[in-house]
């Protein structure tokens, strides 16, 4: 086989899992409709199945990696055993690199010495473990939760995504998102 059949063949392989995914979740909002008539829309029938998560032993750098690939903004953190232990923004591992005033003028003042300041802090953190930055309190939902609390608690706070926790379990996550699209196709 060729790179491009293969590359074919993945795109194919891809493209059937988003959309066994996408039927599953339609599955389960249909699930919560009863007669036709809505009832309340758990957060089960809305959330992403598949977190992004990262173990909390891995290292700036690697949750830089996930971040980019996954193109998520909070990774979802758990220990050895898959038990939860909290998020990961990216807007925490930014605000750990970004140099402060003093560190801008001690690196000479100008958005130029910023800037290359900013580049060698960030290396220096990359191999330095994501632990110190976890938010270990997060706000979590539970999938018996209806996803208007969600949506209240994530427009009130702005945030993005929220863990999904059962039992001290990653069960998935509730992102804006996944409200709108269940807003926008079933009308919660």
């Amino acid at each position: 086989r060729t790179l491009d059949s293969e590359a074919g063949s993945r795109h194919h392989t891809s493209a059937k899992i988003a959309s066994q995914l996408v039927n599953s979740r339609n599955a389960r909002l249909s699930r919560s409709l009863h007669c036709g008539k809505r009832v309340a829309m758990l957060i089960r029938d809305v959330m992403t199945i598949y977190p992004v998560y990262i173990n909390i032993r891995s290292t700036v750098h690697r949750a830089g990696e996930i971040i980019s690939i996954a193109e998520v903004s909070d990774l979802m953190v758990v220990d050895d055993e898959k038990t939860f232990v909290g998020v990961l923004s990216e807007g925490d591992m930014l605000r750990a690199v970004l140099p402060n005033f003093d560190e801008v003028i001690e690196a000479g003042g100008t958005l130029s010495d910023a800037f290359a300041f900013f580049v060698r802090k960030g290396h220096d953190l990359a191999r330095r473990p994501i632990a110190p930055l976890v938010i270990t309190d997060p706000i979590t939902m539970k999938p018996t939760d209806e996803a208007a609390s969600a949506a209240t608690i994530m427009t009130e706070k702005q945030i993005r995504r929220l863990p999904v926790v059962e039992d001290g379990r990653l069960v998935g996550t509730v992102s804006r998102a996944d409200i709108c699209r269940a807003v926008i196709f079933y009308g919660i």
